[in-house]
């Protein structure tokens, strides 16, 4: 199915299918404002504003400031107009908890910690295995048997010791989640485990935190912003029944690379410009014919974990 721009899909209850309704198309999202007054900045906003004040002398911004390297380093996209250095500055403050470090989030974690993230949790109970060698391009041969926290972080410090890296080798859980996740301003959804993708979904409504979730099966894959109540929560995609398996899924590496570039630059609008990215749409698409669709979304009133938010 592929959407076109006078179309609009809608979710069917209970079947959980999506169909067209030729002729309409999505509402217009104006939550850009709200979501940047609920980014937590580290310096407060102007008034009326959803974007963090200028910087009050050349590039300092609260205690932070670039120095010349760091200004050569990311320079290519600091020269977006509205991104400059002090939006350079809003990631350099910035803390983003990526919850699995695979085929998804070992390019996510590339992705920030090039970018100049300041600090990324990295959330991963597994050892490295050869299995996991095809599409999970953080490691390589000498990291077999080694922790996936361990392993990853001395991979991002080579290729940023500018970005903080701190090791949860956990396994996510209720009573876990929210110590290890507590200073974060985003969470990435990189996860193979649905009992888990929930738990991390549980926290994100409960803390008022984006989840940017993300999947891959064989050569496709799929995306979602999620921001209750600006948008529906995981659960209310995916219910509690048994929509994973536990045993193993084919995955191709650059399926996951497709769609953990989609994470990464989701998490850089937010962090940066403090938008959402196609909020309200369930993107996904098909990595052997390269097309993707979006699918409207909506919240589940029923909802059991965000149907109380409003």
């Amino acid at each position: 199915m592929r959407s076109s721009g006078n179309s609009a899909w809608v979710r069917e209850r209970p079947s959980r299918q999506w169909r067209n309704i030729p002729g309409t198309a999505p509402a217009p999202v104006s939550s850009a404002a709200r979501i940047g007054r609920r980014l937590r900045w580290r310096t407060a906003p102007r008034s009326g504003s959803s974007s963090p004040p200028p910087a009050a002398e050349g590039v300092m911004m609260g205690q932070a400031i670039l120095d010349e390297e760091e200004r050569e380093r990311y320079s290519r996209q600091t020269m977006l107009p509205a991104w400059g250095e002090e939006g350079q500055l809003r990631l350099k403050r910035s803390v983003v908890f990526v919850a699995g470090l695979g085929g998804l989030g070992g390019p996510v974690c590339l992705y920030l910690a090039a970018a100049g993230v300041g600090t990324l949790i990295l959330c991963d109970d597994g050892l490295v295995e050869i299995s996991n060698l095809n599409r999970q391009l953080l490691y390589d041969e000498a990291d077999l048997g080694k922790p996936k926290t361990a392993a990853a972080a001395r991979k991002l410090r080579g290729l940023n010791p500018r970005t903080e890296t701190v090791e949860r080798r956990v396994r996510l859980r209720e009573g876990s989640v929210a110590g290890i996740a507590s200073d974060a301003d985003i969470l990435v959804d990189c996860l193979d485990n649905y009992q888990a993708r929930q738990v991390l979904n549980a926290h994100a409504v409960r803390a008022g935190l984006p989840l940017l979730h993300g999947g891959v099966l064989g050569a496709g894959g799929q995306f979602a912003f999620l921001f209750p109540p600006l948008t529906p929560c995981l659960h209310c995609i995916f219910p509690d029944d048994a929509a994973e398996r536990s045993a193993p899924l084919p995955a191709v590496g650059p399926a996951a690379g497709m769609v953990a570039s989609v994470q990464a630059l989701a998490a850089l609008r937010y962090l940066v410009f403090g938008e959402p990215t196609m909020p309200n749409l369930f993107w996904r698409t098909d990595g052997w014919n390269p097309q993707a669709e979006a699918l409207e979304i909506q919240r589940d009133e029923r909802c059991p974990v965000c149907g109380r938010i409003s």
